[in-house]
């Protein structure tokens, strides 16, 4: 019996070492990120924003992420962003949940949450906000808060 448990644990140790040498611990995505949305580590002040070129990009990720800079094609794509800036206590979202394009504008719609009223949330500094990858056009952005 001991001797069947030993060569359990030994096939074991063989099969996550020849994993391991094959790379299959990670995880690969197989279409590219379009969205990124945290309610920590937004921008300090409320903003709307659209973003078209890399350079552009990169000076705002760099305030949000010490990760990679995600890959946009600028010439196809573009960014639309919202913040809230910074909050006092947990229990604030943003979601960015339609972009809809129009004859003459590209209109932005967005949902914020705030705390509920007599709502249990955490007391700390939060700071949420929504960017989404979208087709790139030269029309008007237009951001609408919706309830």
């Amino acid at each position: 019996m001991r001797s069947f448990f030993l060569l359990k644990l030994a096939i074991g140790a063989l099969l996550t070492s020849v994993v391991a040498a094959c790379g299959a611990d990670k995880l690969v995505d197989a279409k590219p990120k379009t969205q990124w949305m945290s309610v920590m580590g937004g921008l300090p002040e409320a903003a709307e924003l659209v973003i078209k070129d890399a350079q552009d990009w990169k000076s705002l990720w760099v305030r949000l992420s010490q990760e990679e800079l995600p890959a946009v094609d600028f010439s196809k794509q573009m960014l639309v962003a919202v913040f809230m800036g910074v909050k006092h206590t947990g229990g604030f979202s943003v979601a960015i949940t339609d972009v809809v394009r129009r004859r003459d504008k590209l209109e932005v719609r967005y949902r914020s949450t705030s705390v509920p009223k007599g709502g249990y949330v955490i007391q700390a500094f939060t700071s949420p906000y929504h960017i989404k990858l979208v087709l790139r056009t030269e029309s008007p952005v237009v951001f609408k808060r919706v309830k």
